[in-house]
């Protein structure tokens, strides 16, 4: 079964990629390439320039790092993530580097040959039990919060959760300031039910 599906699976990128790929890549001028966005990536902080020059002719044009990982739980998450901002900041300084932190952003990257960096965390275990920390995590340039990590916290179940209960009051809580902040509701690693809950409750 396991070779059917791979068999398959090579037909249909045989067949359909050449169909999507040429009238996507006529629509594109020379000076506008598409966009390339490595949504779970990791530039660690011992990348040199010459490996980030590598990722850059890879075609990649920006990258959504996961702040603090492998992540922290309770009264540590917080201040491992506040550390972790730290560092990264002094790293992405560096100047083929852009922080994205506006839509803006992205384009300057693109258009400097630069690689955008877009802050993101796969848990929202570092707001503890107040909403209200969202706006001090945009003001230091965290664009995308995941909900959930696999288990139950206090915005709702993981995808490991048998009960499957959803997103909880505090998860709708934190969504609506998370809109208001207009950030990314990242839904990965989610149960189902709080999955759909969560796309309803988000404006």
């Amino acid at each position: 079964r396991a070779g059917r599906a791979a068999r398959l699976a090579g037909m249909l990128r045989r067949s359909f990629l050449p169909l999507l790929a040429t009238p996507f890549a006529a629509a594109q001028s020379p000076a506008r390439k598409p966009m390339m966005l490595d949504a779970n990536g990791e530039i660690r902080r011992i990348y040199t320039p010459e490996l980030i020059r590598e990722i850059l002719a890879s075609g990649t044009n920006m990258v959504a790092i996961t702040v603090t990982d492998p992540k922290e739980y309770g009264a540590n998450a917080l201040p491992a993530l506040l550390a972790d901002l730290r560092e990264y900041d002094r790293y992405f300084a560096a100047p083929h580097f852009v922080r994205v932190l506006h839509t803006a952003d992205i384009d300057r990257a693109r258009a400097e040959g630069r690689l955008g960096i877009l802050y993101q965390i796969q848990n929202a275990a570092p707001l503890e039990r107040d909403a209200g920390r969202v706006e001090t995590l945009r003001a230091l340039g965290v664009r995308s919060i995941q909900l959930t990590y696999n288990h139950r916290n206090l915005l709702g179940d993981g995808c490991f959760e048998p009960s499957d209960a959803g997103l909880s009051e505090f998860g709708r809580e934190v969504i609506a300031a998370m809109n208001e902040a207009r950030m990314l509701v990242d839904l990965s690693h989610g149960g189902m039910r709080t999955i759909t809950e969560a796309v309803r409750a988000s404006r």
